[in-house]
């Protein structure tokens, strides 16, 4: 099956009245050039089974949800912009799945939902300016998102949960409200080459009992921390850039476990690094110099990281003692 716009762009409506604008439900669809418009409580393209190729389009007002794709069912979606609309732009069901090319995502409620068991696929996508996350991959999820721009989410631009998995390559993570990135309880997350830039909370929060691995990101800019690896997370930063947070760069809380490896923790406005009583901490061949009030920050009862390798911390090492001030001490 085929429907294909014959106009320009924008020419060729197709407006639900109640219901979904179109429901697939065979094997192939193709719908090239379409625009769609929805009605309250459903979605505006819904696919309940087979799979969907939506080209060079555009999805609008959708108060439930743009695009639905269903348990088993598939869509593609090149050059298409959904958004914007009160709902969320793209839900992906249990064990449904997702490739996206070139689209633009804007819905008030979410960008991406994936839902457990659910793929998605981005590639040079946008996905920008809801009120919670422009990413949110549910319990057993996976997600490869890559060269993509998710940022002015009021919550985090990437919220991963129990048991996901997902993979950013080369995304860039700006201005979002709340996290760049953020990894709840036995999530797993891997980030390479990505710029992790001017968000309200950390740029990355590895929370209790996730993993994350970074490689080759920036960290910079941020209106708080860098990094946040809080109890019971643990994480590997691999040749990685903090600079420029308002917080420290990287802050390991009681219970927390994090391994740095040729990282540099440059300009912060704060603290390079922050470690917390119970907290464990391996330094291999970084840098940490001119950040504002210290290199290695140890709180009162922490103990001192482990250092490997030749490490440059240029701006010294400060404990805080049983009054609460600030000493100078030196490594053991």
């Amino acid at each position: 099956m085929a429907i294909l716009a014959l106009g320009e762009p924008g020419e060729v409506i197709i407006q639900a009245s109640s219901g979904p604008a179109i429901v697939v439900q065979t094997q192939s669809a193709l719908l090239r050039g379409l625009t769609l418009q929805g009605s309250a409580g459903e979605a505006v393209l819904k696919v309940q089974s087979g799979s969907v190729r939506v080209e060079d389009g555009r999805i609008m007002d959708f108060p439930e949800a743009g695009v639905e794709v269903g348990s088993g069912a598939q869509a593609s979606l090149e050059n298409v912009v959904i958004g914007p609309g009160p709902g969320v732009a793209l839900r992906v069901r249990s064990r449904g799945q997702a490739t996206l090319v070139g689209a633009t995502l804007q819905g008030e409620s979410g960008g991406v939902e994936v839902e457990g068991g659910g793929r998605v696929q981005l590639s040079g996508c946008r996905l920008l300016d809801s009120r919670f996350a422009g990413l949110l991959a549910l319990e057993q999820s996976q997600v490869v998102g890559e060269t993509s721009d998710i940022g002015n989410h009021a919550c985090a631009g990437v919220h991963v949960l129990a048991g996901a998995n997902v993979v950013l390559r080369q995304c860039r993570l700006a201005g979002n409200a709340g996290f760049g990135v953020s990894v709840m309880d036995r999530g797993l997350a891997t980030l390479e080459g990505c710029q992790v830039q001017a968000n309200g909370g950390a740029g990355l929060l590895i929370h209790r009992g996730a993993t994350v691995q970074a490689r080759t990101c920036t960290f910079s800019e941020g209106r708080s921390l860098g990094v946040d690896c809080a109890d019971g997370g643990q994480g590997v930063l691999d040749a990685c850039e903090l600079s420029g947070n308002a917080g420290a760069g990287v802050q390991v809380e009681p219970g927390g476990s994090l391994l740095l490896v040729r990282c540099s923790l440059n300009e912060g406005r704060d603290t390079g690094l922050l470690l917390m009583e119970d907290s464990e901490v391996t330094l291999e061949e970084c840098v940490v110099r001119r950040n504002a009030r210290g290199g290695v920050l140890l709180a009162k009862d922490a103990a001192d990281p482990v250092l490997r390798g030749g490490n440059r911390i240029e701006d010294g090492f400060l404990r805080v003692d049983a009054g609460g001030n600030l000493v100078k001490v030196t490594p053991i």
